[in-house]
């Protein structure tokens, strides 16, 4: 029996990950100011990391924010999108 999931292409199926181009080709300044719509917590980035998963692939940048309450947390770049992601505040 075939519910018809499987034959379902990635773009049918809801938002999956951020497009390329979505990607900032410069990682976030350290001191750069941060909100989480989430928590409504305020906080600035401490330290910025970059990796590498291949020597063709797009880099992935990894921030330490130290939120306002004191609360210091690490997220990667994944976090900065979608519709529940911690936005930088220009």
């Amino acid at each position: 029996m075939d519910d018809g999931v499987h034959n379902v292409k990635r773009s049918d199926r809801g938002p999956g990950p951020r497009a390329r181009d979505e990607r900032p080709s410069e990682p976030l300044a350290v001191g750069r100011r941060m909100h989480d719509p989430r928590t409504g917590r305020t906080g600035e980035v401490l330290d910025v990391a970059c990796q590498y998963a291949h020597p063709k692939a797009d880099p992935v940048y990894n921030y330490l924010i130290r939120w306002d309450d004191g609360q210091v947390q690490a997220i990667a770049d994944g976090a900065l999108y979608g519709p529940h992601g911690i936005e930088p505040i220009d």
